[in-house]
Formats: structure tokens, C-alpha cells, sequence
């Protein structure tokens, strides 16, 4: 009886069980695995994915709200998180939909 001859190569596996190493995470995040083994040694990991951000007209017309309200809001230091970007304000999308949750949680407690 023959022995069946092993395979050369394992199979893949699922994208969910795939072990991550510097040239993996290197590929996918585009840094090269040198930057990777510095940041590495330094107690730090590559940047988390950029997040979307909004432009105040966009947040104007998903809250309701006038962009000279928001501008007035950003001065002052209230209203969503506001990150300049160079003159333009930019609006965090995660943040932004924290902030509208935090307006209805705060309106639905004082019913």
C-alpha cells in the first residue's frame, strides 16, 4: 500500500483565521514591515482605518441644523466634534452619530 504524498502547500485559510505577520499587515496597510518593526518597538501599531468624514453641509442637512449654526457651535466649543482640515471643518462620522444619539437619549430622559 502507497502513502499518499503530502501536500505542498496548506490550504488557505479562511480570511477570518489568517495569521497576521509584518508581511501581511505590511500588503494590506500599504507601511513597510521595517516602519511596522519600529512602531512596534515603540509600543505602538499602525494607524486605525481613516474614518469618513463629513463636510458641515452634509451634517447641516442630516441634523436639521444651519451650517452658520454649526460654524457658531464649532467657535464656541459645542455641537458635534469639529476637526479642521487646513480652513474646512470636518465632521467625524462615527462622532457625529454619537452626538445626534446622545440629543435624542437627553430628549427622550426629560419626557
Amino acid at each position: 500500500m502507497a502513502r499518499k504524498k503530502p501536500a505542498t502547500t496548506p490550504p488557505a485559510a479562511p480570511e477570518s483565521d489568517r495569521l497576521l505577520t509584518r508581511a501581511s499587515v505590511s500588503e494590506d496597510s500599504g507601511f513597510t514591515p521595517e516602519t511596522l518593526s519600529r512602531w512596534h518597538s515603540a509600543g505602538y501599531g499602525p494607524p486605525a482605518k481613516p474614518k469618513r468624514l463629513l463636510r458641515r453641509s452634509e451634517v447641516s442637512a442630516r441634523a436639521g441644523f444651519t451650517v452658520e449654526t454649526l460654524s457658531r457651535w464649532a467657535a464656541a466649543g459645542h455641537g458635534p466634534k469639529c476637526i479642521m482640515v487646513g480652513r474646512c471643518a470636518r465632521y467625524p462620522e462615527d462622532e457625529f452619530e454619537r452626538w445626534i444619539e446622545s440629543l435624542s437619549a437627553s430628549t427622550s430622559a426629560s419626557e
